[in-house]
């Protein structure tokens, strides 16, 4: 079966709602995201499929060896394997019991999709996985010299410098983080550059992996040249962290995608549907499964296997443990104590994906209680998920917090714009930061590029308010001293859209990172061409003018990080009320049984003193206090009060 037939049922934005899950049927789904989503499936089927075969053909049965030195006969299937919208293949997946186990994939078919996701997919040519077999041991190399070594007695994947390994090719930083990386056709950097001047790296410690540890066993035959890890962890720990990129397995093919490739809010874009199934390819698979593994009559959802069910949960636990950044923050030594002191161990390992999904979003929203970690989707084995529905304590206060500051902005005497201007201060808002437009497409004229008007926008373009604000506030006989970044009411977002607004307040913006697992830190220093002119010098930047950020405990994530890097400037005067912090940046994960999550990665934004650094997860503190929310948006009498700090 050529993979296009599998999606060319899901072209029709009618089958959103007759395959979702119930509840994911609130309200009719937004159009734009439809008709975005629809697009890709669209160029997808312009494209000529290389996956040629039925799903789940049988390839043939290897005798091999796990790391427990237990002999094993495992059956390889062969199945369709999408990477992306349109990159298409065949791919074999191998299963010690049978195809409704945990699913393996052989190294060598792994480096090969490895390098297709970064070069083809992502077009980083300068990357590129090498591998070799030695026995009982494969070691991945990258392009810089750094590996990976898989040793299949002990049963350890071993990184020399995981951060060095899983870097992505081509950027500045060892952490760098900002996507924007473009240049012109004379080899110019484009929007944003990265400058040499205090950039810095410290590599960080190895780290080993022990599967053996957390009961996942892997499986070699030398005689065969076949080398199996599960899929699941491959993902997590090759393409998650640098790619976004999360693997799902069912019983029509693999996929490795993107979630916001996915998902809209609470809705399955229509290529989302190609992982869920439309209602007739959900219904053939729950009637095969409950011939294969029985069925819970009082359950709606399908059963997953105790080998499945096992693993989800033991893999859970190695991600968790690893690439959970506010592990320490939070206490927690080991995640599997962790679930059984609070009695989800069991709960998190069962067979019915529904519970197990259940679970899993109680712990998220209420037990880790963390703003950067959530409950996105349930698995598309799951009908109902038993869940109380609860939040954390921090995230009930943050609903509070904004709920008071919202009310008071929509209360001010005039109705709060993107751009304002009182005397002689210019006050810039926005509730969140956002990126709609390649770097590129700024510099085109022809670019339907608009200016936002209402801060709540959450389709507004950052890049555009700042390129707007910056003409109004230098030009001839500009009226304006002071310059207000309101940040009161803004949650985060895109960090690329990020390093832009530092970088036009400051001239160079300094974003330091540190990695919570490893150790290493970073350093990158950003300019911004914010004229567009191709030049990045004093016209990019406010001049001698008086720069001020206005904070409150809703400013999160990356606006806690601009507030702290405001604050190590000592160019900027920080008015309000502490930030709520959120330093991570945002990891999006699936688990084994096809469950879509995100946490807080180990890549932490922080900053450094003296040689220091220490993360800002816990907010940053203002030089000036407002006590009263109402009061942030008085503008007139903001203005005066900060014309009289000096």
């Amino acid at each position: 079966m050529v993979f296009k037939r599998v999606l060319s049922s899901l072209l029709s934005a009618a089958v959103i709602l007759t395959a979702l899950p119930a509840a994911a049927l609130a309200e009719e789904p937004p159009e734009a995201a439809t008709e975005a989503a629809t697009e890709g499936i669209e160029a997808e089927s312009e494209t000529e499929a290389k996956a040629e075969s039925e799903a789940g053909v049988e390839v043939g049965t290897y005798e091999m060896e796990s790391s427990d030195g237990e002999k094993v006969s495992v059956t390889a299937f062969r199945y369709p394997c999408l990477i992306f919208y349109d990159n298409v293949r065949d791919l074999n997946v191998y299963f010690k019991e049978d195809p409704y186990g945990v699913p393996y994939i052989d190294l060598a078919d792994w480096k090969d999709i490895m390098n297709t996701i970064h070069q083809d997919v992502s077009e980083i040519k300068d990357y590129k996985v090498g591998m070799e077999a030695d026995g009982d041991t494969v070691t991945y190399t990258r392009e810089n010299d750094y590996t990976a070594v898989f040793d299949f007695t002990e049963g350890t994947i071993t990184f020399e410098d995981f951060d060095a390994f899983t870097h992505l090719a081509g950027n500045t930083g060892l952490l760098d983080n900002v996507s924007t990386n473009l240049k012109n056709e004379n080899g110019g950097d484009v929007l944003l550059k990265r400058i040499k001047a205090g950039a810095y790296d410290r590599y960080g410690k190895e780290v080993v992996l022990n599967l053996k540890d957390y009961d996942i066993p892997v499986y070699r035959s030398e005689e065969e040249n076949l080398y199996l890890l599960p899929l699941q962890t491959l993902g997590d720990f090759f393409i998650a962290l640098n790619s976004d990129i999360n693997p799902y397995f069912n019983d029509r093919g693999v996929f490795l995608v993107k979630q916001k490739m996915m998902f809209f809010g609470d809705f399955v874009t229509p290529f989302g549907m190609t992982v869920y199934g439309t209602e007739e390819q959900r219904n053939e698979s729950n009637a095969r499964r409950e011939k294969k593994l029985g069925h819970d009559k009082g359950s709606p959802n399908e059963p997953v296997s105790e080998e499945l069910a096992w693993f989800n949960y033991r893999e859970l636990c190695l991600v968790l443990d690893h690439l959970y950044g506010l592990k320490k923050q939070h206490g927690i030594n080991s995640f599997d104590e962790f679930f059984d002191e609070i009695g989800y161990r069991s709960k998190l390992a069962g067979t019915d994906p529904g519970k197990a999904d259940g679970a899993l979003m109680d712990f998220i929203h209420f037990y880790l209680d963390d703003q950067h970690t959530s409950f996105v989707k349930q698995s598309y084995l799951s009908v109902s998920h038993d869940s109380f529905e609860n939040r954390g304590p921090s995230v009930l206060q943050n609903e509070k917090d904004e709920e008071r500051y919202r009310n008071a902005r929509a209360a001010a005497d005039h109705e709060i714009p993107c751009y304002e201007e009182v005397g002689n201060t210019a006050y810039v808002t926005f509730d969140l930061f956002n990126m709609v437009h390649t770097a590129g497409e700024y510099y085109n004229a022809e670019s339907e590029i608009t200016v936002p008007e209402k801060p709540d926008d959450f389709s507004s373009d950052t890049i555009a308010l700042i390129n707007y604000a910056h003409k109004q506030i230098t030009r001839e006989d500009s009226p304006i001293e002071n310059v207000v970044l309101d940040l009161s009411l803004n949650n985060g977002g895109a960090i690329d859209s990020g390093a832009v607004t530092a970088a036009w307040f400051l001239g160079e913006a300094q974003f330091d990172m540190m990695n919570s697992m490893t150790g290493a830190l970073s350093v990158g220093t950003f300019q911004v061409d914010i004229n567009l002119d191709s030049s990045y010098d004093e016209k990019d930047t406010l001049g001698d003018r008086n720069l001020f950020c206005l904070i409150s405990p809703v400013t999160f994530s990356c606006a806690n990080t601009l507030a702290s890097i405001f604050r190590s400037s000592h160019k900027v005067t920080l008015l309000g009320k502490a930030s709520g912090g959120g330093s991570c940046m945002v990891l999006p994960m699936s688990t084994a049984i096809g469950t879509s999550i995100q946490i807080s990665s180990p890549y932490n934004m922080a900053s450094i003193k003296n040689g220091t650094y220490s993360i800002t997860d816990s907010g940053v503190e203002p030089d000036y206090t407002i006590a009263k929310p109402e009061n942030f948006y008085n503008r007139e009498a903001l203005t005066d009060y900060i014309n009289n700090l000096f």
